[in-house]
């Protein structure tokens, strides 16, 4: 009915091969909160799914919490308009990383879209926009081929240091960005290693 790939109903995942490259699933715990949250990048259906209690998840449960899809029956890219070339505010396309930062919000890689303040916060809410980007100048920017300090093209993997600095793990240009807070949308990195 919906044109996927796969039977999508909120508590499955995919793998997806883009620009070359193939990605799992990946996941992510935010301690931050009582009980632990979890979440999942679902790189083949464009979206995050979100468990409320991360220790009781079980095969088979489905997830309380859908990011980046109008729900959780559908994988459109950069969700609502389906346009792979059309970065949204609201919509992802392939998301390959999640971290959660020490206040609780989610961070994710793909193709610059930043952090979203604690998804459980507002549960029914299936637009969770976008607070803040790192890597491009707005969340409706397309990447650049071009390597410039704090430009992202491709970003795999996410995760944050002791001190709270993002890394950024950069695969189409071979290098890792290094972004210090506080942080803010268009932000340059601080350190570029590769």
């Amino acid at each position: 009915e919906f044109r996927a790939p796969n039977l999508i109903q909120g508590r499955e995942f995919s793998a997806a091969n883009f620009d070359g490259l193939s990605f799992a699933p990946h996941a992510a715990i935010d301690y931050t909160s009582d009980p632990p949250r979890l979440y999942v990048a679902d790189p083949g259906n464009n979206r995050i799914l979100g468990f409320a209690d991360a220790r009781s998840v079980q095969p088979g449960d489905y997830a309380d919490v859908v990011i980046g899809q109008v729900d959780f029956h559908r994988q459109l890219a950069n969700s609502p308009f389906n346009d792979a070339d059309q970065p949204t505010e609201f919509g992802l396309l392939a998301p390959t990383s999640v971290a959660v930062d020490r206040e609780g919000n989610l961070w994710v890689a793909d193709a610059g879209n930043g952090p979203l303040p604690r998804p459980f916060d507002d549960p029914e809410n299936r637009w969770q926009r976008i607070d803040l980007v790192i890597g491009q100048p707005s969340a409706e920017t397309r990447w650049s081929p071009d390597p410039q300090q704090g430009r992202l093209a491709r970003p795999v993997s996410i995760a944050f240091t002791g001190q709270g600095q993002l890394l950024v793990a950069d695969v189409a240009h071979h290098r890792v960005l290094r972004y210090d807070p506080p942080f803010f949308t268009g932000m340059d990195a601080s350190v570029v290693i590769g």
